[in-house]
């Protein structure tokens, strides 16, 4: 004879779960049954974690433990070096430290930068042309993307990026990346 499992009850009446007869805790979005784990509490936190980017209908983010912030306070203190041997202006520095502090806000200073998406990038950059003008907009972009090349080519993140190993060219005008062998 089986025994009959019997269907935990939510830890609260608005818990927004479900128990799944396979012993974890779900949750339908976007048509998808999403799973969070067998733990109610550890199964909710990660749902508030992945819930943003599964209701966008995004591959839930995964951390490595870099924050942009450490990537980019690390690209900072490297060029503080550059500026203090003579190799770098001071104006150019200072043109680092905006850029990255334009980054931080809006990209968020806690976000895997491995993870940021194109999209992302795109959201960046026309909220960049709304404030500014085109020369300090390119100048941006060529920060941005100068900071996470050293990032992967500096072992710092693991991942190829947008670019790659590939040469990148820059499109008239659009300051984004076109891959080309």
């Amino acid at each position: 004879m089986s025994k009959s499992k019997r269907k935990p009850k939510k830890p609260y009446t608005d818990f927004p779960l479900t128990f799944h007869r396979n012993g974890q805790w779900c949750k339908k979005i976007r048509g998808k049954i999403h799973y969070f784990g067998t733990d109610a509490d550890a199964a909710l936190q990660k749902y508030v974690n992945e819930r943003g980017d599964l209701q966008a209908g995004r591959q839930p983010r995964t951390t490595t433990g870099v924050t942009l912030r450490d990537l980019v306070n690390e690209y900072l203190t490297m060029a503080n070096r550059r500026r203090e041997g003579g190799e770098l202006s001071a104006l150019s520095f200072w043109d680092y430290k905006w850029t990255a502090e334009q980054m931080l806000t809006h990209l968020g200073k806690t976000v895997d930068p491995e993870q940021i998406r194109p999209l992302e990038f795109a959201r960046f950059r026309n909220a960049l042309v709304a404030k500014y003008a085109p020369s300090r907009v390119g100048k941006t972009v060529t920060v941005c993307r100068m900071i996470f090349r050293w990032g992967w080519g500096g072992g710092r993140l693991s991942g190829r990026g947008c670019c790659g190993s590939r040469r990148v060219t820059r499109l008239r005008g659009r300051g984004m990346c076109s891959m080309s062998s």
